[in-house]
């Protein structure tokens, strides 16, 4: 396991060093999936505050079982500590709004300039494109993984981010379904041993962190319009994509399972 754990992070970390903002993009169009993604992030944030509030109201119980969890809580505090002092905490950044403004630039600039590529560029696209600006992506998507329990701190987060879209294509699942608990800790724990991770600027985490992000949710919008137009053809490219994706990383869908809290690497 820690030997695929580490190839998908060497991986992203030769994509993030070495290929232009043009590499994620592939052969991309744009259109309402866009605007369907943007509303997704939404509707799973709002999904989960109604999920965590339902859980919390069942909890709210017995003192006994208030008094269980505290004791519970303290535990795994001190399970946490420990294992704090064996593994670093490279792997986290503190989030720069700038440098998310600078990775929004480059990215909505090589959609442009992929899509004109293409051929395909009309007024109609060239204004969606532009709309992207005001739409602040990668603040949706940190926003829906936060009120999911997930730390937006960390670049474990953002990894798992673009391996588990990846996954839900190649394997045609319902992205809104798929949580990834276990993995990013797997990761995590991964990174903490990765001498290399302590030498990057808080800058270049963020920077590779906001390019998984932006990957991931390319991949998520070509899907949700493969899916809304019925286009077979399209549905096919696209999950053959997002397979290739997973082993450029060293990964495939056999090496993924379903766990107690999400997907994890077996």
């Amino acid at each position: 396991m820690k030997k695929s754990i580490s190839a998908f992070i060497l991986g992203m970390m030769l994509m993030s060093a070495s290929q232009s903002s043009h590499a994620l993009f592939g052969n991309a169009g744009i259109g309402d999936s866009w605007w369907q993604s943007s509303s997704a992030y939404q509707n799973n944030i709002d999904a989960n505050r109604r999920y965590y509030r339902e859980l919390q109201e069942k909890r709210g119980g017995s003192s006994s079982k208030k008094t269980s969890k505290a004791t519970s809580s303290k535990t795994t505090s001190t399970k946490t500590t420990t294992q704090s002092k064996k593994t670093s905490n490279a792997y986290r950044y503190s989030h720069s709004a700038s440098v998310t403004k600078q990775v929004n630039d480059e990215m909505i600039q090589a959609l442009r300039t992929q899509v004109q590529r293409n051929g395909a560029m009309t007024p109609q696209i060239e204004q969606e494109i532009t709309r992207l600006k005001d739409v602040d992506l990668i603040g949706q998507v940190r926003g829906a993984l936060r009120s999911d329990g997930y730390d937006t701190s960390s670049m474990a987060t953002a990894m798992a981010y673009y391996l588990v879209v990846n996954y839900g294509v190649a394997t045609q699942q319902n992205l809104a379904t798929l949580k990834a608990h276990t993995f990013v800790k797997q990761l995590e724990a991964s990174m903490g041993e990765d001498s290399s991770l302590a030498n990057m600027s808080n800058a270049d985490k963020q920077r590779m962190a906001d390019m998984l992000y932006w990957g991931g949710s390319l991949m998520m919008a070509k899907y949700l319009e493969a899916q809304r137009t019925g286009n077979r053809t399209q549905m096919g490219v696209i999950t053959r994509e997002a397979s290739y994706t997973l082993s450029q990383m060293g990964l495939s869908t056999s090496q993924l399972k379903n766990g107690a809290n999400g997907l994890e690497l077996r």
